[in-house]
């Protein structure tokens, strides 16, 4: 089966040929990266949360106090444009459905990987629908160009993909996009949900190196890289973890994101809904 470029956001994503994969959450996918191409301006869309149930907001914490997540004093702010792609129409309708990408928004989400691990939660209903993975380079003038693709098997839960040796290494300090799309219904485009998010590389400052150094268990080195504002780090340290203080990291880590990202409450209130589901539950 052949798809063809048609320069549209979503038309973009049928226009990439590349094998469907059963995505696992400890495995690593390897996939061919396409040569790099234009990508339209009207890429950058956001999802368009799918649930309205109430969301419990006082969850507890059994781990140490304070923070988890705290951006660096100075990142910059996420200035890109936002359009809506989302639906509730298509088999993304069922009641209480979520699907995020998880990561900052409101300011350039952190990463000190060349080859980063990108994490992203759905419901059982959502899960049912094929989905493409996509990264995208910005040059200064806000331009994209495609560095990888993927075509995955969607599973319920915190699903992850770590960016394959078949693509280049990411640069520090160039500004990235990652994107994942859920083709709720392959024949009606509108009925895709789409999540995109802001991403940079960054050198490890001293201070987190040697931090880190004295760290000896994953949720540890997530709190340290937290602490440092290195959010995709953190997240993906825990993010299948299955002890009761991987699960607690992690879940004040999204806690900390949604309250980041209040001022976005569609957004915030998706994170704590998966919050809400999630931190009692073990990552398949």
């Amino acid at each position: 089966m052949a798809f063809y470029f048609v320069p549209n956001l979503l038309r973009l994503s049928l226009g990439l040929s590349v094998p469907l994969l059963l995505f696992r959450s400890h495995a690593q996918v390897s996939v061919s990266a396409p040569e790099p191409q234009p990508v339209p301006s009207s890429l950058t869309a956001q999802f368009e949360p799918t649930g309205s149930e109430p969301v419990d907001t006082d969850t507890v914490i059994s781990t140490t106090g304070g923070r988890y997540f705290q951006p660096r004093a100075g990142d910059r702010d996420f200035r890109g444009t936002r359009t809506t792609t989302g639906t509730r129409s298509g088999s993304c309708s069922a009641n209480g459905s979520v699907f995020s990408g998880l990561g900052p928004r409101s300011v350039t989400g952190l990463t000190t990987s060349s080859r980063p691990e990108f994490v992203w939660y759905m419901t059982d209903a959502i899960a049912e629908s094929p989905m493409l993975f996509r990264l995208l380079a910005l040059d200064e003038n806000g331009q994209a160009s495609l560095v990888d693709s993927a075509e995955l098997s969607a599973q319920a839960g915190f699903m992850r993909y770590q960016l394959p040796d078949s693509v280049p290494p990411l640069e520090e300090g160039k500004d990235y996009l990652w994107q994942v799309i859920v083709r709720c219904d392959p024949n009606r485009m509108s009925s895709f949900l789409t999540s995109t998010l802001p991403l940079q590389v960054v050198a490890p400052t001293p201070e987190l190196t040697a931090t880190l150094a004295t760290a000896t268990t994953d949720a540890e080195k997530a709190i340290t890289y937290g602490n440092a504002g290195v959010w995709y780090n953190a997240m993906a340290l825990v993010s299948a973890g299955t002890s009761a203080v991987d699960k607690d990291v992690r879940t004040g880590l999204l806690q900390d994101l949604a309250d980041l990202e209040s001022n976005d409450e569609a957004f915030s209130s998706i994170l704590l809904t998966i919050v809400d589901q999630t931190s009692s539950q073990s990552a398949p």
